[in-house]
């Protein structure tokens, strides 16, 4: 299971250091080969096993997401008497859990878990950021 760490673990530092020597200056500070420099700021051994398991590739849900809000914004206009209304209330609700989770990958507190939240709220506030330019169209014309 120590392989595991070693997967995520190297050249990927939130906060842009390189060889950060022990004790580290953050939280996350990793030594799994014993160097006494923090994995994330080093580039991976070329012997190991990690190399070849790193290059996995996240898959996000840019178009099963682009889909249902679509979808939903369809049928909000069929539904809802005040639909925009509603559609910026969603914009606002998404600004501010993104904002806190910005601040999160900020301040070092970083996982592939919190990564792909952030990236997966992105999509969503942009797919409702279009929604609402397209109202406004006219005015930016």
């Amino acid at each position: 299971m120590d392989y595991m760490k070693q997967i995520y673990a190297w050249d990927d530092c939130p906060r842009g250091l390189i060889d950060d020597p022990a004790p580290g200056e953050c939280r996350l500070y990793t030594d799994t080969d014993g160097n006494q420099i923090c994995d994330h700021s080093e580039s991976a051994p070329s012997t190991t096993k990690t190399t070849t398991e790193k290059s996995v590739k996240t898959n996000y849900y840019f178009w099963e997401i682009s889909v249902v809000l679509i979808f939903l914004y369809i049928l909000s206009t069929k539904f809802i008497k005040n639909y925009r209304k509603y559609w910026n209330w969603v914009l606002l609700i998404e600004f501010f859990i993104l904002a806190i989770n910005s601040l999160v990958l900020f301040f070092g507190i970083y996982s592939k878990q919190i990564s792909f939240v952030h990236i997966e709220l992105g999509l969503i506030f942009i797919m409702t950021s279009l929604f609402h330019a397209l109202w406004h169209w006219r005015y930016y014309r």
